[in-house]
């Protein structure tokens, strides 16, 4: 793996919030492998932008143009993108560089294309979906509607990043590193 980054970490808008782009994550990566778009062959989402009706492929140039914005990219646009299950594409990106030969994958978040839980067996030959729990039993959900009590309201604000940090242990950081929970930096 060459380079990785996440929108947000650009925008510095948690989940890069109101827009789908993933330009500027997507062209610094580029840059980092010296590469431009056309050496790319393939292009994957992972969403499915028609949920709840399945499908492998997306074609709509706008909501490509949104992804990808063309002045990013010396105005090339791919004519498609594909479709990547939501939990089976954070289930490979813990998986693969893991490290691990063989391991049980779990993938727990709010609603990814309708899907609250996943849990897969990783092998070299891939990853086997066993189990998939609808976004109705979702923890994140029940957690939300817990926490929903007038005197924590109260709270969100001071807490939310906290809360945040605690439910999907992201890492957070600023134009000189990573900062774990623990305090210590990582660079």
């Amino acid at each position: 793996m060459v380079a990785f980054a996440e929108e947000e970490r650009f925008s510095r808008r948690k989940h890069h919030k109101d827009s789908r782009s993933c330009a500027v994550a997507a062209a610094y990566c580029l840059s980092e492998a010296g590469v431009t778009l056309a050496d790319v062959d393939e292009i994957a989402v992972a969403f499915n932008p028609a949920w709840p009706t399945p499908s492998n492929i997306c074609t709509d140039a706008e909501l490509i143009a949104e992804l990808l914005v063309p002045a990013l990219f010396g105005h090339q646009r791919p004519r498609q993108v594909t479709v990547a299950e939501h939990h089976i594409a954070h289930a490979a990106s813990a998986f693969h560089p893991s490290g691990f030969d063989e391991a049980a994958v779990l993938v727990v978040d709010g609603s990814g294309d309708g899907v609250s839980a996943t849990l897969a067996h990783g092998t070299a030959d891939g990853l086997k979906l066993l189990r998939q729990l609808p976004f109705s039993r979702s923890l994140g959900w029940f957690y939300e509607t817990v926490d929903r009590t007038p005197r924590t309201r109260q709270l969100d604000q001071l807490r939310q990043a906290q809360v945040y940090r605690l439910l999907s242990g992201r890492q957070v950081g600023d134009d000189h590193g990573v900062v774990l929970q623990s305090g210590a930096r990582k660079c």
